[in-house]
């Protein structure tokens, strides 16, 4: 949805209400009547914006009570602001008004036209509704584009495993470390090329594919390579979008310093009912680690709006010396209760 759809709904619906006023019939009848209906038309401008950008999104929100107190106060507020802007315009054009006080003829004369309330949360719902097509779409050709990069590239990861697993089998003639640091690389890359088609791995698996890659940078730099993966709670029943929290592990490894054992990398995982929650805070490194992409957070955002839409928090805080970011994912969706499946060995 563009904002010139937006826009136009906006125009044609106060057109047609400008139209439906009749402001030139009403001032020839009397000029009572006619700034009587330019106050009206005013009030329901207010009523249906207040009710458009600060009530109906409570919707969304599910916040219920402050829904209906909001609803209530915008609207006795907007008519008031009817009452006593007709009594200026009165005061200042100098016409008669027909009333003097709130009685109960004039609470029955500003309450009986419903059109800015039902409007507006008609409006609302079907923007929202275009909205929400176009994630859908947006969703769906990610998923088609994943699939077809998936195909076009499945060739050449196989090709490279196998000749990394006979790289692994020469390697162990030459250097048991060698050896190790092959078959975490041949690890990375099964888990890489078996995603599932539902877009969606074990939470449990992804944490040992994080391990794993944290593993190859050991394994790298060593001994100087200080890194604390903590994790809290039970992945086991839990799914997640694959290779999703691998840019804040690959921005940690990149950018941050490694080599202080006073100051090490710290990356934690903390599970609390439906909720994922991941920090990871390091120091800058004066000479970032050559070898890794950028881009990876700018990737990550996006991968989060399309897959987690309203349902993710990212938070970044960085200073001169000092890096952190907080992701959390809502996963009330990708719960599950089987065991993780088995990796396959080399």
């Amino acid at each position: 949805m563009t904002r010139k759809t937006t826009t136009t709904i906006h125009v044609l619906y106060w057109v047609l209400m400008l139209y439906q006023v009749q402001l030139t019939q009403q001032f020839t009848i009397s000029p009572t009547t006619g700034w009587m209906a330019i106050s009206h038309f005013l009030t329901s401008m207010a009523l249906f914006y207040g009710l458009y950008l600060w009530v109906w999104p409570l919707f969304k929100k599910k916040a219920w009570t402050w829904l209906v107190v909001l609803l209530f106060v915008n609207t006795i507020a907007a008519f008031s602001f009817e009452y006593y802007l007709s009594i200026g315009m009165s005061l200042a054009v100098g016409f008669a008004l027909p009333y003097t006080n709130y009685d109960p003829y004039i609470v029955h004369y500003y309450f009986k036209d419903y059109t800015p309330i039902i409007a507006s949360a008609l409006i609302y719902a079907y923007l929202q509704i275009l909205q929400l097509n176009k994630q859908l779409k947006e969703q769906e050709t990610a998923q088609k584009n994943a699939e077809l990069a998936y195909l076009t590239y499945q060739f050449n990861p196989h090709l490279l495993l196998n000749m990394l697993n006979c790289l692994y089998n020469r390697s162990n003639k030459v250097s048991a470390k060698l050896g190790e640091h092959i078959e975490h690389v041949s690890e990375l890359m099964q888990y890489a090329i078996r995603i599932p088609r539902n877009n969606r791995v074990l939470l449990s698996d992804e944490i040992q594919y994080l391990r794993s890659y944290t593993e190859v940078f050991r394994l790298r730099f060593e001994p100087h390579f200080y890194v604390a993966f903590d994790m809290h709670g039970d992945p086991l029943q839990y799914e997640i979008a694959p290779l999703l929290l691998l840019p804040i592990f690959e921005n940690a490894f990149k950018h941050g310093d490694f080599s202080n054992p006073l100051q090490p990398i710290k990356i934690a995982l903390h599970l609390r009912g439906n909720q994922l929650h991941l920090r990871g805070e390091n120091f800058i490194s004066p000479s970032p680690a050559n070898g890794l992409s950028g881009g990876g957070l700018v990737n990550l955002k996006k991968r989060l709006q399309l897959i987690y839409p309203r349902r993710f928090k990212l938070r970044v805080q960085q200073t001169a010396q000092h890096y952190s970011i907080h992701l959390f994912i809502d996963l009330q969706n990708d719960i599950q209760w089987h065991p993780p499946l088995s990796v396959a060995s080399l």
